[in-house]
């Protein structure tokens, strides 16, 4: 519930206009649920697609015909998407670390542009993916090749209470 609520106010609000030109008359059902694309209002993106952080492609979640249906229609995967959340990975780490150097200098005002900044930039669903698998089993996995630093910060309280995880 409380990524849920993270991924509206990361810029995709109750009622959005995001990827229309993607969706346009494509909802599709499955028969029993009703649409088959994701409606981050209602339920948790992460039941259904795992970003990959250092690739930035987007993957349904193993048996989730919305999260393959998802990307299809939406073009999650398409262009230079997933380039751009690769590099939006990249951005998240430095501004983590300098929201941790804020801290550690009493910062407060810089901490509070570090969050906003990590919540509204371009792909800001690759924070909220990072940190959804910071406290997740795929931990080894989506950080091993990363400044253990980096996930520290992404577990730590103080930081996801400004996320409110």
């Amino acid at each position: 519930m409380g990524e849920q609520r993270a991924w509206r106010s990361a810029g995709h609000p109750r009622r959005s206009t995001c990827n229309t030109r993607f969706k346009g008359n494509t909802h599709r059902s499955d028969g029993l649920l009703g649409s088959l694309l994701i409606d981050p209002t209602r339920e948790d993106p992460f039941d259904h697609l795992d970003l990959g952080l250092v690739s930035g492609v987007y993957r349904p979640v193993e048996g989730s015909p919305k999260g393959e249906w998802t990307i299809e229609v939406c073009g999650l995967n398409e262009g230079k998407r997933p380039r751009a959340r690769a590099e939006g990975w990249h951005n998240l780490a430095d501004d983590l670390q300098g929201w941790a150097q804020a801290r550690a200098a009493g910062d407060v005002r810089n901490m509070r542009r570090k969050i906003y900044r990590m919540r509204t930039q371009p792909f800001a669903d690759v924070c909220y993916a990072a940190l959804h698998k910071a406290v997740s089993e795929e931990v080894p996995l989506a950080f091993v090749d990363e400044d253990p630093a980096v996930l520290d910060l992404l577990r730590d309280d103080e930081l996801r209470a400004a996320f409110q995880m």
